[in-house]
């Protein structure tokens, strides 16, 4: 059902008038109206102009007036046209749409401007009549006697001349209202046509006025009783009554009226009433795990509406998804009935701080003051800091956990001999905190490629594992250095201080200046995510594997890849998209794996990618790894309408 009606008191329009048209809205929230013209024939729509408004908000059972103007351009073909308003909601343009009835209007022919007016015919016949009427009574009537001519439809004046013709004249003259006959035409006479007088007699006149008009007041909304009432009190009269089902408002309650509000009417006349009756019972929808919106929306068009609303805590769900209902599904309602819903939060955090390097006192004081405690302890020998100094924790720095969540701790102790540790398949950074731990330090550094591990990762060490060195001594090390990789990319630069997420035409797009570059429909929300994701990493050129249709897509700040840092996430949080949606990986573990139609990138056997063949698979590996990316992130997931990569 469309969301808008559209109500007028007439459907022919003049060439250069106007008419007025109601546009209401029947829905219970609001909704935005855009009005367009429809007409099979596309010059005579646009001699259509539209005031004072086209688009507008409009508020639930609120109506608005518009007034449609025809002018008609010089040259016009003559004939029959006519045209169609439609009320378009502009969320749902393609659905909701409200059609009036054909309004009509005649273009004149161009001989003389348009029709001649009547009245100089009308004259001309009048005089033709008298003359015949004279010669007829000197000819035929005795003399000394008048004989009363017919004056039924004759202006008053005109009557008066007609009378004094034959030596007659106009006695009382009395007014009587009239729908049917010109104001100021003879309605009757005393004596009739025919009858004879005497010379200088008089004739009795009743002559038409207007009748008293009354406008039609706005009866939408109001119960029929009501709306009878409000009638009787403006001289006029409920007509017919047509019944709609509706569960927005209570039976009994006028949804249209014909003629509109603000129509001018003579006394006495009907007014048509569309009145609301209660439709059948209304089985409750299964509203868990819809957004609150959709959840209202879904109730609205089962003729209920959403009652109170509690909140629950979820880490498992999107804030503000339906996590519970009550009545729950299949329970049938009266029409108009509420159902209260308890929707999902986003849980409390608390930020684990950096606790390495404090004291373990000191360390479960920093806990407390954020709302954390200190769980289990392990030890580990260290030379390099003081015994009970904190060496590592888990959670690491900088994660979110729920307030009262405890962090294990790892703490010095006082080493003897320093064992020489296993080093081969570290990262430099940890190798280096590993032989710090131990009251040993890294030594001289020595690089080779290689393609099998992550660059930076230990391939070799001196002295090798199990070896005791006195405390300080150095470990030499041989780190992995990425090969030499090269892949000719596909991307597209944009400017990304002119970027911006704009609805054209009904459709969010995200443009660079006059060209669009990404196309999201109707999801808003998701085109603005994805503005604030180009901005924060203030990308200026966004790439793919293998168009159209690229199985994968990237983002890259020249020709560096994005990390994720504290700036970024800072301009991330004020734009409001809070914790990106991403999924770590290995590139060390990248592997294909050929199946069905297709070829797809795994990493320690988690499907990624699916790509069409190996060429493309073996692409998107190479790019990973020339720009050492880490981490996939998504934008609306599970059907994402955006995925990106972070080193």
């Amino acid at each position: 059902m469309p969301s808008f009606e559209i109500d007028t008191p007439q459907l022919v329009i003049e060439p250069s008038g106007s008419l007025q048209v109601g546009i209401s809205n029947s829905a219970n929230q609001a909704r935005t109206c855009r009005l367009e013209i429809a007409s099979e024939d596309a010059e005579a729509a646009g001699w259509i102009a539209i005031s004072p408004w086209q688009e507008r908000n409009l508020q639930p059972n609120e109506r608005s007036e518009i007034t449609l103007s025809l002018t008609l351009p010089p040259g016009a073909t003559a004939g029959p046209r006519r045209f169609r308003l439609l009320a378009v909601e502009v969320s749902n343009p393609d659905e909701d749409v409200a059609r009036s009835p054909d309004f009509r209007f005649e273009v004149p022919g161009s001989g003389g401007g348009g029709k001649l007016p009547l009245w100089p015919f009308i004259a001309a016949g009048v005089a033709a009549l008298l003359l015949v009427i004279g010669v007829g009574s000197y000819l035929f009537w005795p003399a000394g006697t008048a004989q009363v001519p017919g004056l039924s439809g004759l202006t008053l004046a005109a009557a008066e001349a007609r009378l004094e013709a034959e030596d007659l004249a106009v006695g009382q003259v009395d007014r009587r209202e009239s729908g049917s006959a010109v104001p100021g035409t003879v309605l009757a006479q005393d004596p009739g046509e025919g009858a004879e007088l005497a010379p200088g007699s008089e004739v009795a006149l009743t002559v038409a006025t207007e009748p008293a008009r009354a406008e039609v007041p706005n009866l939408v909304g109001l119960s029929q009783d009501r709306a009878r009432n409000v009638l009787r009190d403006r001289g006029l009269r409920m007509g017919g009554t047509a019944t709609r089902e509706s569960g927005r408002v209570a039976p009994g309650t006028v949804l249209a009226q014909d003629p509109g509000e603000g129509a001018e009417l003579a006394l006495g006349s009907a007014v048509s009433l569309t009145v609301a009756t209660e439709p059948a019972r209304a089985g409750v929808p299964n509203l868990v795990g819809l957004s609150q919106d959709r959840a209202r929306d879904v109730l609205r068009d089962r003729g209920l509406r959403m009652g109170g609303t509690a909140t629950r805590e979820s880490g498992s769900v999107a804030p503000g998804t339906v996590l519970a209902q009550n009545p729950g599904e299949g329970v049938e309602l009266a029409p108009g009935s509420a159902v209260a819903l308890t929707v999902a939060t986003e849980p409390a955090r608390a930020e684990v701080p950096n606790l390495v390097g404090l004291s373990q006192d000191k360390a479960r004081n920093v806990l407390r003051d954020r709302g954390l405690r200190m769980g289990g302890t392990a030890t580990r020998e260290s030379g390099s800091v003081a015994p009970g100094t904190v060496l590592a924790q888990n959670p690491g720095e900088g994660a979110e956990v729920a307030p009262g969540s405890a962090v294990v701790l790892t703490v010095a102790t006082e080493p003897a001999r320093a064992e020489v540790p296993n080093l081969v398949g570290l990262s430099q950074d940890r190798a280096r905190n590993v032989l710090r731990d131990r009251g040993l330090r890294m030594g001289g550094t020595a690089t080779r490629e290689s393609g099998s591990v992550a660059p930076g990762t230990v391939l070799a060490q001196n002295p090798g594992e199990g070896a005791e060195l006195a405390p300080g001594s150095a470990v030499a090390v041989v780190l992995a250095a990425a090969p030499r990789v090269t892949v000719d990319e596909d991307c597209i630069r944009h400017n990304p201080g002119n970027i911006a997420a704009k609805q054209i035409g009904g459709r969010w797009k995200i443009v660079d200046g006059s060209h669009w570059m990404m196309d999201f429909g109707t999801d808003a929300d998701s085109a603005k995510k994805v503005l604030a994701v180009l901005k924060a990493y203030g990308a200026d050129r966004i790439c793919y594997v293998s168009r159209p249709q690229p199985p994968m897509m990237y983002i890259l700040n020249g020709d560096s890849a994005p990390s994720a840092t504290a700036a970024t996430r800072q301009r991330l949080a004020a734009a409001g998209l809070g914790r990106e949606d991403c999924i770590g990986f290995d590139p060390a573990t990248l592997d294909l794996e050929s199946g069905g139609a297709g070829v797809t990138l795994v990493s320690d056997r988690s499907r990624m990618i699916r790509f069409r063949n190996m060429d493309e698979a073996k692409k998107a590996m190479l790019v990973i790894r020339k720009h050492g990316f880490t981490r996939q992130c998504f934008v609306g997931r599970p059907n994402p309408e955006f995925k990106y990569f972070l080193r």
